[in-house]
């Protein structure tokens, strides 16, 4: 995955793209924003863009579970900042600690 953003992550911070938000579920109803909300409230899941240069060499990440540009990964909805890339879409910049987890693609959809 080619980083496009022209952010470029320093130390321990890691970049991820966020998700355009839905606002229409599967079956076609319109989820209010108090919902979608409230939803979404614990989490968020975007795609690992890129990672600085001393993300993940902390001991406590083991080499097989760091995530790979292109992977979907899963993140507290406050962690970090939110940023425009030039290429017009939102990123999150944050801590490599913050992210929870790999995900598969259809996580959550």
């Amino acid at each position: 995955m080619e980083n496009e953003s022209g952010i470029w992550p320093v130390h321990y911070k890691v970049l991820i793209q966020m998700l355009p938000k839905e606002e229409v579920s599967k079956g076609g109803i319109i989820i209010p924003d108090v919902q979608g909300e409230k939803h979404q409230l614990a989490r968020e899941v975007g795609i690992f863009v890129r990672a600085g240069g001393i993300a993940f060499t902390e001991p406590q990440w083991p080499r097989d579970s760091m995530p790979s540009p292109g992977n979907m990964v899963l993140f507290d909805r406050y962690a970090g900042s939110l940023q425009k890339g030039k290429d017009g879409k939102d990123y999150r910049l944050c801590n490599d600690t913050e992210l929870g987890a790999i995900v598969e693609e259809d996580y959550g959809r």
